[in-house]
């Protein structure tokens, strides 16, 4: 798979679209930018089934936000991290 550096979170919902991904990992700050930036409700995302915020947590009011500012209401926002071990 093509690995895709971001230099502009409003990319992410391009790339969102485009691939029709269905799970992504986020960190709050991308959250609140999805929240924030009008021009996210352009897109449609309705592909995204999971958000996995993997770096913090999201807290309940910023997670009922993004779901409804996505208007994905059956979209699971799970809470978890990453964890890779070297050998």
């Amino acid at each position: 798979m093509k690995s895709h550096n971001l230099k502009n979170p409003l990319q992410s919902s391009v790339i969102i679209l485009s691939l029709q991904i269905s799970t992504i990992h986020i960190a709050p700050p991308l959250a609140l930018f999805m929240i924030k930036q009008r021009m996210v409700a352009k897109y449609d995302l309705s592909s995204l089934t999971t958000m996995v915020s993997a770096a913090a947590p999201l807290g309940k009011t910023l997670s009922e936000e993004l779901v409804e500012k996505l208007n994905l209401p059956n979209m699971q926002l799970r809470q978890g991290s990453l964890h890779f071990v070297e050998h």
